[in-house]
This record gives structure tokens, sequence and C-alpha cells, in this order.
């Protein structure tokens, strides 16, 4: 008779166990589509931390590719506005924009020279 009683259960559903169906499908898209979202932050942090670039003490960093206005001072007092294709780092570190500045390092350490 259990076996019977089982059977009857799985081929007609009770009204309970598909209320319960219905909730987890209804709420799953919830957990999916948070997960999804999770995953896309991480993804996003860690790309923009691989275009973060730190500049070591005895080393200049180059960014070079996008032109921005910088405010240089003249002998006189004046302000002058210029457009420059690059941005120096001494220490320190700056985000490099994919697709429109690249980096490049110089190193500052002091060289002896033997050549006479």
């Amino acid at each position: 008779m259990p076996v019977v009683c089982t059977w009857w259960k799985l081929k007609h559903k009770e009204a309970g166990d598909m209320e319960f169906w219905k909730q987890l499908s209804a709420n799953l898209g919830w957990v999916i589509g948070t997960v999804l979202l999770f995953i896309a932050i991480l993804g996003s942090l860690r790309y923009a931390a691989s275009r973060y670039k730190k500049v070591p003490p005895s080393r200049v960093g180059i960014i070079y590719g996008r032109k921005q206005i910088y405010e240089i001072p003249q002998q006189d007092g004046t302000v002058k506005q210029e457009k420059l294709g690059f941005r120096l780092l001494t220490g320190g570190g700056a985000l490099v924009l994919p697709f429109l500045e690249d980096y490049a390092e110089l190193d500052l350490s002091a060289r002896r020279d033997d050549r006479r």
C-alpha cells in the first residue's frame, strides 16, 4: 500500500508541492541575477586593478597617449596652458585608461660609467 501512495503522489503532485516549485522558480531568478551581478562587479574591480600602475621610488612612470591641458608657470609669474600627450608620475600610482593610454617606466638610479 505505501508504494501505491508514493506513486500516486509522484503522478498527481499535491497542491503544497506545486506552491513550493512556483515559489522556488520565482526566487531562483533573483538568486541567479544577484550572483551574476556579483560576478560582474568582481570582474570590473579586477580589471580596474590590473590597469592601476604603481611607480617605485627610483623610477618615473610615463603615461602617454591621451592629450591633457596643463598649466605651466612662466618666469614672469603668468600661467600658460599647454596641451601635452603625456603624464609623469614620481611615486604613487595612477589608473591607465585602456585603448587611450599606455604606460612605460624610466629608471632613475645612479649608474657608474667606467669609460675613460
